[in-house]
């Protein structure tokens, strides 16, 4: 509340046209003079402590509100002041009373420190231009909230450190409540797994050499479509083959590193007798198919685990032909394979 009194001025005084006592002049004067002061004082004040879009003449612009609440703003078309680090590598000072903004483009590996967070909430953003897929990000050991699934996080043993695969843009976001504990969100890629049932009525693309889906329960109505190897929880599906030149009587162990097995004669010659061996205890659902390049008078196809039956639905003589194949599929809970194919 402003001190100023423009009530203890008597404007109508003096009075024309008579004689006037010098008190009422002394008394104008004294109120005058202390409302000149009290202006003073409160422009100075206004001066050292409001918000400007400019600076004071013979000043520099300085709102700095030193963590003053505003309560019950709306704002409009606001954005982040940017701090740019520009193309270098080691250590970056994360300071808060720098920038909500910070950018940097790797010319190496890249490590972060946090300082002058306040003891409230408040979130810096990091926008990484990364140059080469061997340049890292490291964090400090106080960013460990909502660390665990984020793509790169940690991978091939490197504490708090994001491991890239492939060069490109990556924004993210650090935040605290208290200045001690940080979270951090990858505000560019989604997170490297998925918290409860995933349906999906489109395409899945596993691109990345780190991919993987490890939801319980996945609902896919489009195609699954991987480039490399499909991992889940019960084990890896691997398109890949195996090329075998077989001679007669000889024994073909299959395993799970593959999903086809071709036996081939070399020269190209009939193969009398042939044993394949399948696995067992895999998993569920296992698929593996047994292709034969050359005629094969007998192909005797049985589990690994003896004593079990042979393959249902497969004869000894399926291959008698050559050139053919028989897909089969692993039932667990029979601890036997089918011929589904």
């Amino acid at each position: 509340m402003s001190n100023i009194n423009p009530n203890n001025i008597n404007g109508s005084y003096p009075i024309a046209g008579q004689d006037n006592d010098s008190q009422g002049f002394r008394d104008n004067f004294t109120n005058i003079l202390n409302n000149f002061a009290f202006t003073n004082q409160e422009i100075e004040d206004i001066q050292n402590k409001a918000i400007f879009k400019t600076a004071l003449s013979g000043t520099s612009l300085n709102n700095n509100l030193n963590g003053s609440e505003i309560a019950n703003v709306a704002i409009k078309s606001g954005g982040y002041s940017l701090y740019d680090f520009g193309a270098t590598s080691g250590t970056l000072d994360i300071n808060f009373y720098n920038s909500n903004f910070f950018k940097v483009s790797t010319a190496g590996g890249v490590s972060l420190n946090i300082t002058n967070f306040p003891n409230r909430y408040a979130s810096v953003r990091l926008w990484i231009n990364v140059t080469n897929v061997s340049h890292t990000l490291q964090f400090p050991v106080v960013v460990n909230i909502n660390t665990s699934d984020i793509a790169g996080f940690g991978f091939n043993g490197l504490s708090n450190t994001i491991t890239f695969e492939s060069t490109g843009n990556y924004v993210f976001e650090i935040s605290s409540y208290d200045g001690s504990s940080y979270s951090l969100q990858d505000l560019s890629r989604n997170r490297a797994s998925i918290a409860g049932n995933l349906s999906v009525s489109s395409n899945i693309y596993l691109t990345g050499a780190n991919s993987h889906i490890s939801a319980s329960d996945v609902k896919i109505k489009g195609n699954l479509v991987s480039t490399g190897n499909l991992v889940n929880q019960a084990g890896v599906i691997n398109s890949g083959y195996f090329l075998a030149n077989v001679v007669t009587g000889q024994n073909l162990v299959a395993n799970v590193s593959y999903h086809r097995f071709i036996c081939n004669a070399s020269p190209y010659g009939t193969v009398a007798n042939l044993f394949v061996t399948l696995p067992t205890g895999v998993e569920d659902g296992r698929e593996i198919q047994i292709s034969t390049t050359v005629p094969v008078t007998s192909c005797f196809v049985s589990n690994m685990t003896p004593g079990t039956a042979s393959v249902i639905w497969l004869a000894n003589n399926w291959a008698s032909s050559g050139n053919v194949s028989a897909t089969l599929v692993y039932n667990a809970s029979a601890v036997q394979w089918y011929r589904v194919g």
